[in-house]
């Protein structure tokens, strides 16, 4: 028995270390594909240094979140187990198993629900504008819910739903290139070569969404456009004091 146990814990230490490494990597890589989808280019090295300090306040976030979700499973199952109890003794389906279920099942769907949102949120705008304006995941977060969500819940819970519905056929289009593949895109690195599209198109998305709600959240600038003037807010009424014709003050 102690062998078992001591092997138990050793694999739980791997596994917790492992998960650790592999979310500090996919926070790193978050930022990495959004500069990358960004200035459409294929670098490694430089936001890899360039967005550290963001990277590492998104792993730790991800981090606390991740264990204050795994501490809330934890006692929603432990007081599901104490309040049915007596019927699991019982060896029948009492009055607390009737309980558990009308009291744990609902709890269960709400919190799933709640976590999917934060962690939806967090990767579709708060990495981007993370991004965008160089800052933490708190401030980040405070600028999603004052500048971006106040005033607009409707327009953010049809974009929740409109993401299931193109999650479900994205998902439908990656089954598909598996098969004619011959299951090719399973393979760790091939598989994303191929996928590569779908995942350049769905986070391109979520950065046109932003990108609606005024030009302090543009991601995308126009190569066409002169430096000294990357935003044009009304190119038919130039400034009449400028000799630029986009309507913004020459630069020396």
């Amino acid at each position: 028995m102690t062998l078992v146990i001591s092997i138990v814990v050793a694999i739980f230490v791997l596994c917790f270390f492992f998960g650790l490494l592999m979310t500090w990597l996919s926070s790193r890589g978050k930022l990495m594909f959004l500069d990358g989808i960004v200035h459409n280019r294929g670098a490694v090295a430089k936001p890899w240094s360039e967005y550290r300090q963001e990277s590492n306040s998104l792993f730790w976030f991800r981090f606390v979140f991740s264990f204050c979700c795994f501490l809330f499973l934890v006692l929603l199952v432990g007081g599901c187990l104490l309040i049915a109890m007596s019927s699991i003794q019982a060896k029948e389906f009492g009055s607390s198993a009737v309980l558990v279920l009308v009291i744990g099942i609902p709890s269960m769907i709400l919190f799933v629900i709640s976590a999917g949102l934060i962690g939806l949120c967090l990767v579709h705008f708060v990495v981007p504008i993370m991004y965008l304006r160089r800052i933490g995941v708190m401030e980040a977060w405070g600028d999603f819910r004052h500048q971006l969500l106040a005033g607009r819940v409707g327009t953010f819970i049809l974009y929740v739903l409109f993401q299931i519905v193109m999650g479900i056929a994205i998902a439908f289009m990656a089954a598909a290139a598996t098969c004619v593949t011959c299951c090719l895109t399973a393979l760790p690195y091939l598989g994303i070569v191929i996928l590569l599209p779908l995942f350049v198109f769905t986070r391109s998305y979520h950065l046109y969404f932003l990108e609606q709600f005024g030009r302090e959240w543009t991601f995308f600038r126009d190569k066409s456009l002169p430096k000294e003037a990357p935003f044009v807010s009304d190119p038919t009424h130039p400034n009449p004091n400028s000799t630029n014709p986009f309507g913004d003050p020459p630069t020396q």
